[in-house]
């Protein structure tokens, strides 16, 4: 596995570890708890005593300082105190590790456990952070288990039991804590791993429960956010109610309801899937669902290079992604383009690589791909991602200039006139918030391709979360910085790889909470919605079965119930009608006597005056 995404995620995207996380209560207080049972388990340790001595700093050594300071108070007397000095490229960029001592057999039930206090907060948070690893010591560092960890300026336990789901021979797998963040300081101690092959059940081991700040009901950011919503989402509607002769009707019914959101709310579909034919229920349902639950849809594949370019094998082609388009606008949806250039050699055709020393050839392949496959799509999207993860796919902007970004803009706008141009990136919202050198490059690429006058439409960030879930507070700090750029935001992929169901329902409720209440975002779109036809297996909203999960009843709840105004009443005095709604196209019938008519409007940010004219001739 490439080591693209951020770590935070590594926890159930490999599949090796079966953790156990219980949801936090009301509690105000975020720090993660541990549940002890009755009796202290031991099994045969996999860490050298004391570890403290064994654990050495790993990667550039640069980015961290790292000295061993005395403790007291506690199982532990000393620990390692580790400042991270910021501009990490990745936080496995520095870390502290050692290899394991002694062997992982398939199943062995596992515990990790280690203690986090805070001695330098990073910004205004009060918290710092880390990420524990457990993992193969050599490429691909295959993860038995990953989770992020953030604690205050008292120390905290962290208990995280695992089911192994490889077998690993002594020396070959390694324990790192990860120090690659934003300027903080940490102190780390008590660093234990116990194995206690299958002679104990996780239910019977101690467990830390994972949370993020702000969680609590009572979270004071939540009424900000209502009011916000109450002043960008919503906008004062009339409907004025007439008889034939265009006088005023007092006390005809008026039932108003909308039809679709102003706000973009998507997923990305298989298009594969939905060209498919033939009578598979699940496909009925896939498509019935997609239909229902969104207004907008993004093909996961099909119109990336390398499946077009036939590196992914059959069943690729732009007969395949018209199909999926047309079934898609067919059913009211609009439709995003991913994505025009994903600019590293791991995401480009594979025969480019033979022109990286003929840099003239390798511009005009990739101009001429631009240009023909915009146009092939032109006036079918509504958006495209031109640029895709420059972050960590830049060979082509190594050997041909980032000035040629722009022209790549420039070029889609002449092929498809009417689609709004996005830069899209990972990395930004997760992993928590402060800088890092991640987000001030994305916002260095926006800078530049403004400055140079490039007809950006939109600021593309995705939403890949793991276990390392950034606040509310810091995730509008965010979303302020980028987008004080000018371009509107779109968060284009979403989804939450954690094992606690419940969690991930109330961090999907507060982050479309935020998004929805922040000025400068117009769209959420998930990576997928049902588990079977999803990259991580993991969807936010169904199981493989299509029940539905916390994350999905949140969804639903808000978007289709909280934000969905149905409204009924009567015209008063002068037949006017008056209420506020989401902005949003809707659907209004009025009734009087023996008439009814029905009109159609949209309602945006100025309001709407509406007149229904009872009039049996019309």
């Amino acid at each position: 596995m490439f080591r693209v995404f951020s770590l935070a995620l590594v926890l159930v995207l490999t599949g090796l570890c079966c953790c156990s996380t219980h949801p936090t209560g009301s509690s105000a207080t975020p720090s993660p708890v541990a549940i002890t049972p009755s009796g202290s388990p031991t099994g045969t340790p996999l860490l050298p005593t004391p570890s403290i001595d064994a654990l050495a700093l790993q990667g550039d050594g640069s980015l961290a300082r790292v000295s061993t300071v005395s403790v007291t108070g506690q199982p532990f007397d000393r620990a390692i105190r580790a400042e991270s000095l910021g501009g990490a490229p990745e936080t496995w960029s520095v870390q502290i590790g050692t290899k394991l001592t002694g062997s992982i057999i398939y199943r062995d039930v596992l515990l990790v456990s280690f203690y986090l206090r805070a001695v330098t907060p990073r910004g205004e948070t009060g918290e710092a952070q880390t990420e524990l690893a457990l993992e193969l010591a050599r490429e691909p560092w295959t993860k038995i288990v990953a989770q992020a960890a953030t604690a205050g300026g008292e120390w905290v336990r962290f208990d995280i039991p695992c089911e192994a789901r490889g077998s690993f021979a002594a020396g070959e797998t390694q324990v790192v804590l990860r120090l690659g963040y934003a300027p903080q300081t940490i102190e780390i101690g008590g660093v234990e791993i116990q194995n206690f092959g299958r002679h104990r059940l996780l239910t019977d081991l101690p467990r830390t429960r994972l949370t993020y700040r702000g969680r609590d009901p009572n979270a004071s950011w939540r009424a900000a956010a209502a009011d916000r919503i109450e002043q960008i989402r919503m906008s004062n509607l009339e409907i004025t109610v007439e008889d034939a002769r265009g006088a005023p009707l007092e006390g005809a019914k008026v039932s108003l309801e909308m039809t679709r959101h102003a706000f973009m709310f998507g997923t990305a579909i298989n298009g594969r899937y939905v060209a498919a034919e033939g009578t598979d229920p699940d496909r009925a349902r896939y498509l019935a669902e997609a239909a229902q639950l969104f207004n907008t849809v993004v093909l996961e594949n099909e119109l990336k290079w390398q499946p077009l370019a036939g590196d992914w094998g059959d069943g690729f082609s732009m007969e395949v992604a018209h199909e999926a388009v047309r079934w898609a606008k067919g059913n009211g949806l609009d439709v995003r383009g991913h994505v025009l250039v994903w600019p590293g050699w791991k995401n480009l055709p594979a025969r480019l690589r033979r022109l990286d020393g003929d840099r003239e050839r390798l511009r005009k392949e990739v101009r001429d791909h631009v240009r023909e496959l915009a146009a092939a799509m032109r006036g079918e999207l509504v958006d495209w991602d031109v640029i895709n993860e420059p972050w960590d796919n830049h060979d082509l902007l190594d050997l041909v200039g980032r000035e040629e970004m722009v022209t790549w803009f420039r070029d889609a706008r002449a092929a498809d006139p009417d689609a709004r141009l996005f830069i899209n990136d990972y990395g930004i919202l997760s992993g928590g918030g402060g800088n890092s050198a991640h987000r001030d490059s994305y916002e260095g690429y926006i800078r530049y391709l403004l400055e140079q006058k490039a007809p950006v439409g939109g600021i593309g960030i995705q939403g890949h979360f793991g276990s390392a879930l950034t606040s509310p507070g810091e995730m509008l700090t965010i979303l302020d910085r980028f987008g004080a750029l000018g371009p509107p935001i779109v968060i284009t992929e979403y989804d939450i790889v954690i094992d606690d169901e419940a969690l991930a329902g109330d961090f999907t409720r507060d982050f479309l909470t935020v998004l929805f209440s922040h000025p400068r975002v117009e769209g959420f779109l998930m990576w997928g919605f049902w588990d079977a036809r999803h990259w991580k297996d993991n969807a936010a909203m169904f199981r493989r079965d299509w029940s539905l999960k916390p994350a999905g009843k949140a969804y639903q709840d808000l978007v289709l119930r909280d934000w969905w105004t149905r409204v009924e009443g009567q015209s008063g005095p002068g037949g006017t009608f008056q209420t506020r709604g989401i902005l949003g196209s809707y659907r209004v019938t009025a009734q009087h006597g023996g008439e009814k008519k029905t009109a159609a409007f949209e309602l945006d940010r100025s309001g709407a005056r509406v007149t229904v004219r009872l009039d049996p001739r019309k």
